[in-house]
């Protein structure tokens, strides 16, 4: 979950959660997660702008795991543009909510739109 959809939840429904980033570099202190610290047995939902075939999202869990024994339970992302929903479902059993999918992409250029 990101600020943008931590404050979403809250406005419109009332609802508050936990959200963090994962740093690609760690900060001076050597933190590699900004924003809330994962527990055992949290229930995460990673928010991204684009899935292909979900190893970069993969690598991206595997680092959270090492941090704690957490489960993810969806992913949800603008593009879908290859397998990552079959991907995330076969190896984390979690959900993938998108925008839009490759087929969708391939449709739209076939018609013209884009």
């Amino acid at each position: 979950m990101n600020t943008i959809g931590a404050t979403i939840l809250a406005n419109k429904y009332g609802i508050t959660v936990n959200y963090c980033s994962d740093r690609k570099v760690p900060d001076s202190r050597g933190r590699t997660i900004c924003g809330h610290t994962l527990e055992d047995g949290e229930r995460i939902v990673i928010v991204d702008d684009l899935i292909n075939s979900g190893t970069t999202v993969a690598g991206r869990i595997e680092k959270l795991k090492e941090i704690a024994d957490i489960k993810v339970v969806a992913l949800v992302a603008i593009v879908d543009r290859g397998d990552g929903a079959r991907f995330m479902k076969e190896q984390y059993n979690a959900q993938t909510l998108t925008v839009i999918n490759g087929d969708d992409i391939t449709s739209a250029i076939e018609r013209g739109i884009v």
